[in-house]
């Protein structure tokens, strides 16, 4: 029985022979003993100047999207960037997500997971172009998991509610996004890029259903969840979509204590509508930790409209049209910075 929080470095640890395999990518198993070895030493030290003047020698930590520690650390660094790059506007929050059977078509086929962002991107940039003739800045997030750590890709995607004429160049306001128009185009979206691979020649697959191609065409006229949401203030969204942005959907404050063979923590039931406990094998919970890895060419962030890298210029304009100065873009955190803005409780203990 572990007295304490079982840390996902030691779940690891203890569970290396099952996922230290030639079954598992590569890359997972590169991630994965980073993190075992993060600020143990075998990844080296390093000298460190307190602010008393006096050097300390400290273990290095692995860096890694995969590692508890790191990766909050790299969430603050990204939440700090969106308050620089993004203006001081109302925002609406728009979510898009698909039936389960195509999560097991997406999770067979992940080479079809890195179009997703710009499909819900195009949606929202002809919406825009069709009704209001503006281009906005879009902030594209995708996520491929759910309460129970289950696979389920949908997109998180955060736009201002002005934009940029195309035509005059000048401020458009009281831009609108009604979900009645969006998710549906967004289905369609969908149903036609899968319509296309099938074309095109890959063989796609579920467990759900045994005539894929007849299950598209049914997609049609379905009803496909959504919502729209509107934020006064940019952090509001920034931080939801990035508290498992740049590690694993799972931190150390959910991690109940547990027994030798299971993991216990803690999930958030939308029908019960409060945190209960769920309970897995150790192997289970790494194999699907393993579902959530990218691969080191995947960006779990997208963006598009006036803030692709080409449209620099643009969106200079854009921020002159709102009547702010758009600032710098801040110094990264330090890992003690970093560390500090973790509660004490919540702290890695080995």
């Amino acid at each position: 029985m572990y007295s304490q929080r079982p840390s996902i470095p030691k779940i690891l640890k203890e569970t290396e022979d099952f996922w230290d395999v030639e079954e598992t990518p590569i890359e997972v198993r590169r991630e994965f003993h980073k993190v075992i070895k993060c600020r143990t030493g075998e990844l080296g030290y390093s000298w460190r100047r307190l602010p008393s003047g006096v050097y300390v020698r400290r273990a290095n930590s692995c860096k890694s999207r995969v590692c508890p520690s790191c990766g909050w650390k790299a969430t603050l660094d990204w939440v700090n960037g969106i308050k620089a790059l993004l203006p001081d506007c109302q925002y609406a929050g728009i979510g898009f997500s698909m039936p389960d059977v195509l999560w097991d078509v997406f999770w067979n086929n992940r080479s079809l997971l890195k179009d997703l962002p710009a499909i819900g991107g195009q949606v929202i940039a002809t919406w825009a172009h069709k009704r209001f003739h503006c281009e906005l800045p879009i902030l594209v997030v995708r996520h491929t998991f759910g309460a129970h750590l289950n696979f389920n890709c949908h997109l998180h995607i955060l736009v201002p509610k002005a934009g940029l004429d195309e035509i005059q160049f000048t401020l458009t306001s009281g831009v609108f996004f009604p979900k009645s128009i969006l998710v549906p185009a967004w289905r369609d979206a969908v149903l036609d890029y899968l319509k296309a691979a099938v074309r095109g020649g890959l063989k796609l697959q579920s467990a759900h259903v045994f005539d894929l191609p007849h299950y598209l065409e049914t997609q049609t006229d379905a009803y496909w969840n959504g919502k729209v949401e509107h934020h006064s203030k940019k952090t509001v969204f920034a931080r939801y979509i990035a508290r498992y942005l740049r590690r694993l959907p799972i931190s150390q404050r959910r991690m109940l204590p547990s027994d030798g063979g299971h993991v216990n923590f803690l999930v958030y039931d939308k029908k019960l509508k409060k945190a209960v406990s769920d309970r897995l094998r150790k192997e289970d919970f790494v194999s699907l930790l393993i579902q959530q890895v990218l691969q080191p060419w995947e960006h779990g962030v997208r963006y598009f409209g006036l803030l692709a890298p080409r449209r620099t210029r643009e969106f200079d304009l854009y921020w002159s049209l709102l009547g702010q100065v758009r600032p710098p873009r801040p110094a990264r955190l330090t890992y003690a910075d970093g560390l500090s803005m973790i509660p004490l409780k919540y702290r890695r203990v080995r």
